[in-house]
C-alpha cells in the first residue's frame, strides 16, 4: 500500500509538470518558466539523441545485412557458374560416352561379320551347306567329322613321348652365346666388363710407355737409362694386364680385348714432360683400379678384393709415388731449362736406380 501511495504522489508531482494550465502558467514567474523551458528543451534533445543513435544503428545493421547480401548472391553466382561447367562437363562425357558405344558396335558388328565370314568359309570347306551347323550344333558336328576322316583315333597309345622329339640343331645366336661357365661363382657381369675395361687400360699405359721409351733412344737424345726405365714400365703393365687375364679366365669370365689408343703425341719433348705425363696416366690407372675394389666391396666379391690389394694397387701406388721423386728431382736440377739436368739424372739417378 505504501508503494502504491508513493506512486500515485510521484504521478501527482509529475502532472502538474507535464500538463500545465493557462492560468497557473500565468501566475508563474519567470525563472520557473524558464526551468520548465529549459528541462522540456533538454528532455527533446535526450529524444533526438536516442532517435539519432537509433537511426545509426539502423544504418549498420541496414549496410551489415547488405554486404551479406553481397557475398551471398556473390557466392550464388559462382555456385551456378560451377554448376553450369559441370553440367558442360557432363555433357561432353556423355557425348564421349556415346561416341565410345557407337564405336564399340561398329567393332562388334565387325567381329560379328568377320567371324560369319570365317565360318561360311569354313563350313564350305568342310562340305557343309549353310546352316547345318545350326541344327546339328558345333561340338556334335566336329565329333561326327573327326570320326569319319580319322577312324582310328584315340585307339593309338603313345608309349616314349621322347621318340617324337628329334634332336634341335643350336642356331647362331646360341653359338654366338655360349654356355655359361661351370667355374664361375658369385662373379657379377659389372666386375667382369669393368676387368675387361681394367685391361684395356693397362696395355694402353703400356703403349705409352713404349713411345716414350723409344722416343728416349733415338740419336737426337740417347737416354738410355731413361730408356731402359719406360721400357720396365711398359713390360710391367703388359704383366699386369695378363696377370687380369688369367684372373677373368680363374673366375669364368670371358676376356674380351677392346681397341688400343694410340698416344696423343709421339714426341715428349724432354724427360721431365715424359715423367709428369706418366704420373697423370698412373693416377688415371690407379683411379680405375679404385673404382673396380669398390665395385667388388659392393658386389661382395671377396677375392676379386684380395687380388687387387695382393697384385695390383700396392704396385701401382709404389710407382706413383717413385714418379714423384723423380720429377722433383728434375725440376730441382734445373730442368726443363737445363738441358745438363736431364742428362745428369739420366746418368746419375735412373742408373743407381737401376743397380738397386
Amino acid at each position: 500500500m505504501g508503494k502504491r501511495n508513493n506512486s500515485q504522489r510521484k504521478e501527482n508531482v509529475e502532472s502538474p509538470r507535464k500538463e500545465i494550465s493557462e492560468n497557473e502558467a500565468c501566475n508563474m514567474t519567470e525563472k520557473e518558466f524558464r526551468v520548465m523551458v529549459m528541462e522540456f528543451i533538454h528532455r527533446m534533445d535526450e529524444k533526438i539523441n536516442n532517435l539519432c543513435k537509433n537511426q545509426e544503428e539502423m544504418k549498420s545493421d541496414i549496410a551489415t545485412i547488405k554486404n551479406t547480401m553481397e557475398s551471398f548472391n556473390s557466392r550464388l553466382q559462382e555456385a551456378e557458374d560451377r554448376i553450369s561447367e559441370l553440367e558442360d562437363q557432363v555433357q561432353k562425357q556423355a557425348q564421349a560416352e556415346q561416341q565410345l558405344e557407337k564405336k564399340i558396335k561398329k567393332q562388334e558388328e565387325s567381329l560379328r561379320e568377320l567371324r560369319d565370314n570365317m565360318k561360311r568359309s569354313n563350313m564350305r570347306i568342310i562340305g557343309l551347306p549353310e546352316g547345318q551347323e545350326e541344327q546339328q550344333g558345333l561340338e556334335n558336328l566336329f565329333e561326327e567329322i573327326m570320326t569319319e576322316n580319322f577312324p582310328d583315333m584315340g585307339k593309338i597309345k603313345v608309349t616314349q613321348h621322347a621318340s617324337l622329339t628329334w634332336p634341335r640343331t643350336p642356331g647362331p645366336a646360341e653359338m654366338a652365346n655360349p654356355p655359361p661357365s661351370y667355374v664361375r661363382q658369385n662373379y657379377h657381369p659389372d666386375c667382369e666388363a669393368a676387368v675387361n675395361h681394367q685391361i684395356n687400360l693397362e696395355l694402353y699405359a703400356a703403349y705409352v710407355y713404349t713411345s716414350m721409351a723409344f722416343y728416349f733412344q733415338s740419336h737426337e737424345l740417347a737416354l738410355n737409362h731413361c730408356t731402359q726405365y719406360f721400357r720396365k714400365r711398359s713390360l710391367k703393365k703388359r704383366e699386369q694386364a695378363e696377370r687380369l687375364m688369367w684372373l677373368q679366365n680363374q673366375r669364368g669370365g670371358r676376356v674380351l680385348l677392346e681397341n688400343i689408343h694410340r698416344p696423343q703425341q709421339n714426341e715428349w719433348e724432354s724427360s721431365l714432360m715424359a715423367m709428369e705425363f706418366a704420373m697423370l696416366l698412373a693416377k688415371r690407372v690407379n683411379q680405375s683400379l679404385l673404382n673396380l675394389h669398390n665395385l667388388a666391396i659392393d658386389q661382395k666379391d671377396a677375392h676379386l678384393c684380395e687380388f687387387l690389394e695382393s697384385h695390383c694397387l700396392h704396385e701401382q701406388v709404389k710407382f706413383i709415388k717413385e714418379l714423384g721423386d723423380h720429377i722433383t728431382q728434375l725440376r730441382k736440377m734445373g730442368a726443363p731449362e737445363s738441358g745438363l739436368a736431364e742428362y745428369l739424372f739420366d746418368a746419375l739417378t735412373l742408373n743407381a736406380s737401376k743397380k738397386n
